[in-house]
């Protein structure tokens, strides 16, 4: 392209962008300046405010609640994880939104105890959601945390007591578990005849045995009597299992561990408490100062704001 086809307007006019950009450079100092300026004369009141700003970020932490974290381990024989995980979620829903004497009476506590509940969740041993857990295995254990307001001991074994009353206390629950409860009971009443009988054939065999010309070690198929003490064995422990089932698991949710507290408020998070409420302070502080001097200047006869030079004309 010749000479001759360029067009002033073409060209990049370089000192109007060095006129702009030393302009903003020269008001950048200013505002700096005046920065300056304002802390020096405002500087014990933004001292001042530090200080207040610290002592208040003191009182704070001083008068603020310690939360504290504590866990129990638990195991059920009903239901599944991931609808116990939702009972828990509801729970939660009351301890944020529920008035405190409703929370008190669903848990068959005090209001006095339940104030001191944060929130609670369930989770399985390796720290995996309880209410994520799709698995439909019963007889496994799972934890249940819970954050509260202090540590006393009363706190922690009547929460421990209220949130088992929670969890068992579903109508449907209660009717599951007494109908299995009833049907224990008829089993075990089974087992017992079962074994009664087996004892009068025992006794009745050997008195056969005794009276009889048979040898005493000649048995046929249909009366060895090493299977009556086998059968008698195989009786006795599944009257066992279901002892146990009715003292053990005489609730769909039991303790395995108690609630043992596992986190205490951080003895080092004061110092940064304190700093923050001083930065706030001060800064405030140093906002109010900056626009009352800004204001000044501005109704100050001849004041005003710097303004940036315009760029100078292109000449054509």
């Amino acid at each position: 392209m010749s000479e001759k086809n360029i067009h002033p307007e073409d060209q990049i006019d370089l000192s109007g962008v060095r006129a702009v950009f030393y302009g903003l450079l020269r008001a950048f100092f200013k505002c700096l300046s005046f920065t300056g300026l304002v802390i020096r004369r405002n500087k014990y009141v933004i001292s001042l405010s530090l200080a207040l700003g610290m002592a208040l970020g003191y009182i704070y932490y001083a008068k603020k609640p310690s939360h504290y974290k504590a866990t129990m381990v638990v195991r059920f024989n009903m239901l599944t994880k991931e609808i116990y995980g939702e009972m828990v979620e509801q729970l939660n829903h009351l301890i944020a939104y529920a008035p405190r004497a409703r929370l008190a009476r669903d848990l068959q506590v005090s209001q006095n105890v339940s104030d001191k509940l944060i929130f609670v969740e369930a989770q399985n041993l390796d720290n995996g959601y309880l209410v994520n857990d799709t698995s439909t295995k019963i007889d496994q254990p799972f934890k249940i945390t819970i954050s509260l307001r202090d540590d006393y001991d009363f706190a922690l074994d009547t929460l421990q007591t209220g949130i088992l009353n929670y969890l068992n206390g579903s109508p449907f629950l209660k009717a599951a578990r007494e109908q299995q409860t009833e049907m224990e009971r008829f089993r075990l009443e089974s087992l017992d005849k079962d074994l009664a009988k087996l004892d009068t054939l025992k006794t009745e065999y050997n008195r056969f045995l005794a009276s009889s010309r048979m040898s005493a070690t000649f048995y046929n198929n249909a009366s060895n009597p090493a299977d009556f003490y086998s059968q008698t064995l195989n009786l006795l422990l599944q009257r066992e299992a279901t002892i146990e089932s009715l003292k053990v698991d005489s609730l769909p949710v039991v303790v395995m561990d108690g609630f043992k507290l596992t986190e205490r408020p951080g003895p080092g998070s004061i110092p940064r408490l304190v700093i923050l409420f001083g930065i706030v302070a001060g800064v405030i502080t140093f906002l109010v100062a900056f626009m009352v001097e800004a204001r000044r200047r501005i109704m100050k006869p001849g004041g005003g704001v710097p303004t940036v030079p315009a760029p100078a004309a292109s000449k054509q």
